[in-house]
C-alpha cells in the first residue's frame, strides 16, 4: 500500500495509527493480567502507562515496523520520562515492538541506541528496562504480580 503526503490516508496517521493499536494491545494485556494502570491525563509529558503497584512503572510502547530512522527519538523519549516525568518513576519500561526494531536492535545502529539508554541509566536511579517483545513484557508483568502478592 502506498501512502502520499497530501490525501487522507497520510503516512504519518498510518504511523501513528501502528503506535495506537501497539498501546491498546498492551492495555490489553495489563487488563488480562489484572495488573492496575493508568494513562496519565492532561498538559505536558506522557508516558504511556503507570503500572503504580509497590513502586511506580512507567511502560512506555514504542512500535516500528520498518527500520527508519524514527528511532533514533527513543533515547530522548528516555531522558524525559527519567528525568521530567511529572510523576516519579522508578522503573522504566521501554518496549521496542514490531519487526522494525528486530532489525534495528542487531544492527550497529540499535547498538549505539541502546548505549544511549545504558548512559541514561547510569545517571538515574531509575531502573531502565529495554523489552523487546511480548513473551518478554509477559513475564515482567509475572514478576509485578508475585512482588505484590509478598506484601499481603
Amino acid at each position: 500500500m502506498a501512502f502520499m503526503f497530501n490525501d487522507n490516508k497520510s503516512f504519518a496517521k498510518h504511523i501513528q495509527q501502528s503506535g495506537i493499536k501497539a498501546e491498546d494491545g498492551i492495555k490489553d494485556i495489563l487488563k488480562e493480567f489484572e495488573i492496575p494502570h493508568y494513562r496519565p491525563r492532561g498538559v505536558g509529558l506522557k508516558i504511556d502507562y503507570i503500572i503504580p503497584t509497590n513502586i511506580n512503572i512507567g511502560v512506555e510502547v514504542k512500535y516500528q515496523e520498518d527500520g527508519q530512522t524514527v528511532y533514533e527519538k527513543v533515547p530522548h523519549a528516555v531522558y524525559k520520562y527519567v528525568f521530567h516525568n511529572p510523576i516519579k518513576l522508578d522503573e522504566l519500561w521501554i518496549l521496542l515492538l514490531g519487526k522494525g526494531w528486530q532489525q534495528i536492535l542487531k544492527s550497529p545502529s540499535g547498538k549505539r541506541i541502546l548505549g544511549h539508554i545504558e548512559l541514561i541509566q547510569n545517571n538515574t536511579d531509575i531502573d531502565i528496562v529495554v523489552i523487546d517483545n511480548i513473551s518478554k513484557f509477559i513475564n515482567k508483568l509475572e514478576d509485578v504480580e508475585e512482588k505484590e502478592h509478598e506484601f499481603f
